[in-house]
């Protein structure tokens, strides 16, 4: 397509040079190639990010989770219920999840301004992104939570009264 691009300029003026033809794709790509790749690059930072946050819930619950087993045991051996266990520490979980989640929310959008220039085809402040990642955020941090407090609910109250 190129050569016959020249043909018809050649045609028109002869004198006329065709410098650097390329598709109207690959002008596009050169001229976002240093945006997507910065989009890309905080897609990979953000990854990480979030499973550093769930290994961080998860550590905290864990040693907390671990530290109470004596509780949990003194709680089973006067009937509370398994359930009753899990929600007990899926509800420490959630709570200091959502409280690290209001405060980088808030974080998240004073800075849009600093990250605008890379946003395309969505606000600084968009209302679907910002829910979105709280809901992601969540249901990470429910999972980081669960298998601690799944854990929880396997206590054996006897051996956990002894070990103390």
């Amino acid at each position: 397509m190129i050569g016959a691009i020249r043909r018809a300029v050649s045609t028109v003026d002869a004198a006329l040079p065709v410098f650097h033809a390329r598709t109207l794709e690959d002008q596009v790509a050169g001229v976002l190639g240093e945006e997507k790749f910065l989009a890309h690059l905080l897609l990979v930072f953000a990854m990480i990010a979030v499973v550093l946050a769930a290994a961080g819930v998860f550590g905290l619950i864990s040693y907390s989770t671990e530290r109470a087993t004596h509780d949990f045991g003194i709680r089973m051996a006067l009937g509370a219920q398994r359930t009753h266990v899990l929600w007990l520490v899926l509800q420490k979980g959630l709570v200091m999840s959502v409280a690290g989640l209001v405060i980088g929310l808030g974080l998240a959008f004073w800075l849009t301004r600093v990250l605008a220039s890379l946003l395309f085809g969505v606000s600084r402040h968009d209302p679907a992104t910002f829910l979105g990642v709280a809901a992601i955020m969540v249901a990470v941090a429910l999972l980081a939570c669960y298998l601690p407090a799944r854990r929880a609910t396997l206590v054996d109250p006897l051996i956990a009264l002894r070990n103390e």
